[in-house]
């Protein structure tokens, strides 16, 4: 099912209570290489919301993060 549930895996799963967007934050978060596409996707797809939610500053600064996470993300792969 490559493509699909598998972004990654979690190297230190005995004590973690983190949410998706926080594990792609995570030393322990070993990143899926085969989902490197996934993850160029999701870069488009926040640059597209960065630019939608430049007059609303808690949304914009979400998008940014998300935006920051996934390039971290495809840089580490």
């Amino acid at each position: 099912m490559e493509g699909e549930n598998s972004i990654g895996i979690c190297s230190d799963i005995t004590g973690c209570k983190s949410k998706m967007f926080e594990c792609l934050d995570c030393d322990y978060f070993i990143p899926n290489a085969h989902d490197i596409d996934y993850f160029k996707q999701q870069i488009k797809v926040w640059e597209r919301k960065v630019s939608l939610f430049s007059g609303r500053k808690q949304a914009l600064e979400n998008a940014q993060y998300n935006l920051k996470l996934h390039k971290s993300i495809v840089r580490r792969i």
